[in-house]
């Protein structure tokens, strides 16, 4: 399904959570070849939209060291790498124009689970404690 969600974003213009339900609907119609060949079609992507490993056609995974964003300190540094694949969580971070490969830097914390405030792309966006808990980094 992680294929089809390459495609139906890159392709056909979907967002992250139309695609996330759709793939999986056609993930059970898709036949190997087929399979195969939208691979080939999209240059073998190594991730899906939202950052999960797409395993290699011999069952392979890359590895990468990845922290959720809520074990990082102020001034720390990263790149998102993945999210959890929640509705709530994708609606909301699109929304914020959070994306993944996004490089970052951790500005500040509020206390007591307050929000992230993250320097990204030359500007700063709060991203709430609830919402780091699902977003994974690798660190700089």
């Amino acid at each position: 399904y992680r294929l089809w969600e390459v495609f139906l974003i890159r392709h056909l213009g979907y967002s992250w959570n139309d695609a996330h339900e759709d793939a999986h609907l056609l993930e059970h119609a898709t036949p190997s070849r087929m399979l195969e060949r939208l691979d080939n079609f999209l240059n073998f992507p190594e991730y899906c939209p939202h950052g999960s490993i797409i395993p290699k056609a011999d069952g392979t995974y890359p590895s990468i060291d990845l922290v959720p964003m809520s074990s990082m300190n102020e001034g720390d540094s990263g790149s998102i790498r993945r999210m959890a694949e929640n509705r709530e969580l994708m609606d909301y971070l699109e929304s914020t124009g959070i994306q993944i490969g996004n490089d970052f830097t951790v500005e500040k914390i509020d206390a007591y689970e307050g929000p992230y405030h993250l320097l990204v792309n030359g500007k700063t966006i709060q991203i709430s404690y609830k919402a780091v808990t699902g977003i994974f980094v690798e660190c700089s």
